[in-house]
């Protein structure tokens, strides 16, 4: 059973809040007597029925928010109201207005609202008489918006706008102008969506919010939200739309309504994919103990006095995952609060979903100072890595992006979140000829000492071939010949036996892969059944061929050591047959010619140039394959260039994407190849004297071509190809060709340039280089980078620290609501811009006392939620004291 093993706080976690969420809302649901009174064909004749089978489309739609609407009658709806609420349906009561214009309005009330009262409202608007069946109100479209939302605090949604008695057909000219751009207008409903091609273009234009006299600054929401009047019309997209809140009330159709955008998603709109996130947290002793978090998939945000723990929650969430800092200054900061606040014992849990392949939750547990442990559903111990499990996570504490700007590796590093798959494709193919060129230049410089050493070892050839020469048909060299055929004999006797034994190793490495077995392959978790089998099978054909294998192996080895046994026996007659009968008359032979000749010299002669002359023909051999490799260096170093244009064509591809994205903010450059500080390491490294500056020269030119260079350096003509002197080119000329070879397969990475336009919104642009900018201004382009298109979650603690509020509401905050329903984001932070005009799905409020923080349940929620809206006035803005009275200073 899933979670069964898992703690209970961690049980307990899930249950709590997690701020707001997406409900699939119907807003002109019909009761019984409605649909009688306007239908001719009904085929309900009881009410019970017909409640019965709207409910039940309600549930399979999966509709959870309904309002009921009769025309100017609350009393007709109370069966419907009551039958959806015993099937956990949250209704709205209220009734559908028609005005004194004739505009029909959708009024909708919270849900404890007496039916008394709501039939008071009815009456306030001139409706006493239910002989009618859509009769008509005495008061205004604006009187009504007023007295709705003002007075009995519901809530009005303009209804089918676009039909007959919608607010744009019933009006015209500057009374349909009058009433489109009042500010009470907070939603409309359509049976479509303000884009579609089929609405006439007057309406369209007023919809889109492009028509001059009908301009709104803030346009009303659109919704769907048709009659209901049978279980067919439920299956309609038209008639339901999706709603987000944190708790169903009339403030949070308001908040929703105020911002359509974060809050309102029509039917047709396509829903996110789903994104792996962080679900929960929870501690166990240190300074949060006892607190958890249920975490939103979207934007979470953290609030609180300072001390209240903030910060204490991210790098919680960092030590769980058994991330580091990027830099030491944040390093320090990370492990004293993990030391000082968290403190040794501490136990946090952490749960993650993820979705691919499929849906699966897992319980990171970390206790200070020990290693994490990643269970499954089940509770069972998993060998992974927790950041294993939700790859490309960042976390960066307090003042961290500002501290990062100084590494301008890492700060490249960031723009590998926008690399397509072929990327990776490439940087693989980089790796791998990389290894292969060094593996080129390992084995031509092996060669080349070894054919140093025979060159150095042969140079005494011709002065032996020329005294063995003067005694060619000589009776010395009849008698020597045997004894030199005997050395011949006992080389190639010993180099077989040699070989023999080296075949006999290629047994052992065959054994160990064998050893192995690979039915601990198979998955150690529940496995779906139609794959399992696929995987066993495969399993048993490795088995089988091992089987095999090994009855063939033992064979082969069995076979080799008899063969090394016969060839000792060999060896052993050979010496008795043929080694010291030619010793012995070889021996009778120097004795005779002891008085004539040094036969040992001669010997020693004719035995050198036995050792010798092989060495030449390997010699050749060796020239020849050093031509061979070179040849086979040349192709793969052609290859190299390919690649690694490639790659910068790729890096520029990307580049101009991200450039796209931030048109007018932040500008990327890339120099292929631009990155040659190691290029001037090495040669420092491997030639003495050599200037500095002098190589800086040689090669800052975007155009320097590495192969040029070497080329230059091997046929010694650099003062022609490049600004240097001949000093120092004598100094470069020096290098060893084992240098050379490492030098033509260097690497130089792009060089990647980043610039910020420094010109106030509206000004022509001024680009500065990112070396060039303050510390706020890098950290802003460093947000600003790690905001653009990645799953995995991001958390920040303080955004906003080195940057302005305008910066963080015209640039951050619509980024953040743009991506958030494509990855979680977790921000700690003082500044109101970013959970309201961010629209934070979570806002969770800190407190703190007696050196232990805690978190509030009424703290936990969206900005729709009463006590949530009143901690941002409170925490963020100063109260809302200080909030009016800097309203009326700055005269809005």
């Amino acid at each position: 059973m899933k979670y069964k093993k898992w703690p209970e706080i961690i049980k307990q976690v899930l249950k709590v809040s997690f701020g707001a969420r997406f409900y699939r809302c119907a807003f002109q649901v019909n009761p019984y007597d409605y649909v009688k009174r306007h239908r001719k064909n009904f085929s309900f004749n009881l009410e019970e029925k017909y409640n019965y089978a709207i409910v039940k489309a309600l549930k399979e739609k999966g509709i959870e928010v309904i309002a009921v609407t009769d025309h100017y009658r609350i009393h007709t709806s109370l069966s419907l109201i009551e039958k959806a609420r015993d099937a956990g349906i949250f209704v709205f009561p209220g009734f559908e207005a028609v005005t004194k214009e004739g505009i029909h309005v959708l009024c909708l009330f919270e849900q404890d609202t007496p039916l008394q009262t709501i039939e008071r409202f009815i009456g306030a608007c001139g409706v006493h008489d239910e002989g009618e069946d859509s009769p008509l109100g005495n008061i205004t479209f604006e009187e009504l918006l007023f007295k709705v939302q003002k007075e009995w605090k519901g809530i009005c949604i303009a209804a089918h706008i676009l039909e007959k008695g919608g607010l744009l057909t019933a009006l015209k000219g500057t009374a349909r102008v009058k009433c489109w751009k009042n500010p009470e207008l907070l939603a409309v409903a359509l049976a479509t969506y303000p884009e579609d091609q089929n609405i006439p273009q007057e309406y369209r234009e007023i919809l889109l919010n492009r028509k001059a006299e009908y301009k709104r600054e803030r346009p009303p929401a659109f919704i769907n939200a048709q009659d209901i009047c049978s279980p067919e019309d439920v299956k309609k997209n038209n008639t339901w739309c999706w709603i987000k809140m944190s708790e169903v009330s009339i403030e949070a159709l308001r908040q929703a309504f105020l911002d359509p955008g974060s809050r309102v998603r029509l039917a047709n709109e396509e829903i996110p994919s789903e994104h792996a996130y962080l679900v929960a947290i929870a501690w166990e002793g240190g300074f949060l103990d006892s607190q958890v978090i249920h975490f939103n998939s979207d934007l979470n945000v953290l609030v609180g006095g300072r001390g209240t723990g903030k910060s204490t929650i991210i790098e919680s969430i960092r030590y769980a995952l058994g991330l580091k800092p990027l830099t030491e200054d944040v390093q320090k900061i990370h492990k004293g609060i993990i030391q000082n606040v968290l403190k040794p014992g501490t136990r946090i849990w952490l749960v993650i979903r993820t979705f691919s392949p499929e849906v699966k939750d897992y319980l990171i547990e970390r206790s200070i100072p020990n290693p994490p442990i990643v269970r499954n559903e089940e509770g069972e111990v998993l060998d992974v890595l927790p950041e294993e499990l939700i790859s490309g996570i960042e976390i960066f504490g307090q003042q961290e992006l500002a501290d990062l700007s100084r590494y301008p590796q890492r700060v490249r590093a960031l723009l590998e979140r926008f690399f397509p798959e072929e990327m990776k494709s490439l940087q693989r193919r980089i790796k791998e000829l990389k290894r292969r060129l060094e593996a080129s230049r390992r084995e031509i410089i092996s060669l080349i000492q070894e054919k140093e050493s025979l060159e150095e070892e042969l140079s005494r050839l011709p002065l032996i071939e020329e005294k063995i020469q003067q005694l060619k048909g000589s009776e010395v060299e009849k008698a020597l010949y045997e004894h030199r055929m005997i050395l011949r004999e006992k080389s190639i006797l010993k180099e077989i036996k040699e070989n023999l034994k080296e075949i006999m190793l290629i047994f052992e490495p065959v054994k160990q892969k064998l050893d192995f077995e690979v039915k601990t392959l198979l998955p150690k978790e529940p496995h779906p059944e139609e794959g399992l089998k696929y995987l066993q099978k495969a399993v048993s054909l490795c088995e089988r061929l091992k089987n095999r294998l090994c009855y063939f192996l033992y064979e082969m080895e069995a076979e080799g050591e008899h063969t090394l046994e016969v060839m000792e026996e060999l060896i052993k007659n050979w010496h008795t047959e043929r080694e010291i009968l030619t010793i012995e008359k070889l021996r009778k032979i120097e004795k005779k010619l002891s008085l004539k000749l040094d036969s040992k010299e001669i010997t020693r002669w004719y035995r050198e140039y036995e050792t010798l002359k092989p060495k030449q023909t390997r010699l050749e051999l060796l020239k020849k394959r050093l031509e061979t490799l070179y040849e086979e260096r040349k192709k793969m170093l052609l290859e190299w260039e390919e690649i690694i244009f490639e790659e910068c064509q790729l890096y520029k591809k990307v580049i101009k994407k991200i450039n796209r994205k931030l048109e007018n903010r932040v500008r990327v450059k890339v120099v292929c190849g631009g990155d040659r500080e190691e290029l001037i390491n090495f040669l420092k490294q491997n030639t003495k004297g050599l200037r500095g500056d002098i190589l800086k020269e040689i090669i800052k030119d975007d155009s320097f071509s590495l192969k040029e260079f070497v080329d230059s350096i091997r046929k010694k003509n650099l003062e022609t190809k490049f600004p240097i002197s001949s000093a120092q080119a004598d100094k470069i000329y020096r290098l060893t060709e084992e240098a050379l070879l490492e030098l033509e397969e260097f690497y130089f990475p792009p060089l990647v340039r980043l610039e910020f336009n420094v010109s106030p919104p509206g000004e022509a642009p001024n680009w500065r280089d990112f070396e060039d900018l303050s510390t706020g201004q890098k950290a802003t382009v460093l947000l600003l980078l790690i905001l653009l298109e990645n799953k995995a979650p991001l958390i920040i603690d303080q955004p906003e620290d080195n940057l302005d509020n305008y910066f963080i509401t015209e640039e951050i905050v619509p980024r953040l609501r743009a991506e958030k329903q494509k990855r979680q984001f977790i921000m700690a932070t003082h500044n109101a811009n970013i959970p309201v005009l961010g629209d934070a799905e979570l806002i969770v409020g800190l407190k703190a006392s007696h050196e232990e923080a805690y978190i509030p349940d009424e703290y936990r929620g969206s900005i729709d939620k009463p006590s949530v809206k009143e901690l941002i006035e409170e925490v963020l803005e100063g109260g809302k004291a200080a909030f009016e009275i800097r309203r009326i200073k700055y005269g809005f």
